[in-house]
C-alpha cells in the first residue's frame, strides 16, 4: 500500500494502526501517521484510558515523531494537543482545527500552554488567522515561526481554528 500511495503522484498522508509494531523506525518508513490506541467511546473514562496509554509510552514515541511522521494526539505536560486538517485548503496549504485539553483533574487551577505553529506542521508561509472557536473571534494572524499561547481551565478544552491565508 505504501508504494502505491507514494507512486500515485498526489500528496497523501498514510495512517496505519501502529500499536501492534514495536519497531517505530519501520512504521515511520511506511507511513506518515500512526494510530496508537482503540476508538474513543462515549464516556470520559475511555478518553482518559487513551491519554494514559499515550502518556506512559511517550518516550517510545518521541524518538520517531517529527516532520513527516506523527502520532495523534501529542503530549505537552498535562495539556494534550489534538490537530486535525480541515477546509479550506489552497493547494497544499490547509486550515486546521486544534484542541488543547487540560486533563488535570487534581486542581481547579488553569494552566498556560504554548506551541510554535510549525511544531504542529502548520507551515503555510503566508500564515494563519487564528480563531477562538468558543469566542467566535479571530484573535490574531500567525506565521509558522510564531508562538500561540493559551490558558486552559482544569479538565477544560481550548478550541481554535487556524485558517490558512493565501
Amino acid at each position: 500500500m505504501n508504494a502505491a500511495l507514494r507512486n500515485s503522484g498526489r500528496p497523501i498522508a498514510f495512517s496505519i494502526f501502529g500499536y501492534a509494531y514495536e519497531d517505530l523506525a519501520f512504521v515511520k518508513s511506511i507511513s506518515n501517521l500512526m494510530r496508537v490506541y482503540d476508538d474513543i467511546q462515549r464516556y470520559w473514562a475511555s478518553i482518559l484510558e487513551i491519554i494514559d496509554n499515550i502518556v506512559t509510552r511517550q518516550d517510545w514515541f518521541a524518538v520517531s515523531v517529527g516532520p513527516g511522521f506523527w502520532i495523534d494526539p501529542d503530549q505537552n505536560g498535562s495539556i494534550m494537543t489534538f490537530v486535525k486538517k480541515m477546509m479550506p485548503c489552497f493547494g497544499d496549504n490547509c486550515s486546521y482545527a486544534i484542541a488543547l485539553l487540560n486533563r488535570d483533574n487534581t486542581t481547579t487551577q488553569a494552566k498556560s500552554t504554548s506551541f510554535v505553529l510549525s511544531d504542529l506542521n502548520l507551515t503555510n508561509p503566508h500564515g494563519y488567522n487564528i480563531m477562538d472557536l468558543w469566542a467566535g473571534q479571530v484573535v490574531g494572524s500567525y506565521k509558522p515561526s510564531d508562538t500561540y499561547s493559551a490558558v486552559v481551565n482544569a479538565t477544560g478544552v481550548h478550541f481554535i481554528k487556524a485558517i490558512t491565508l493565501q
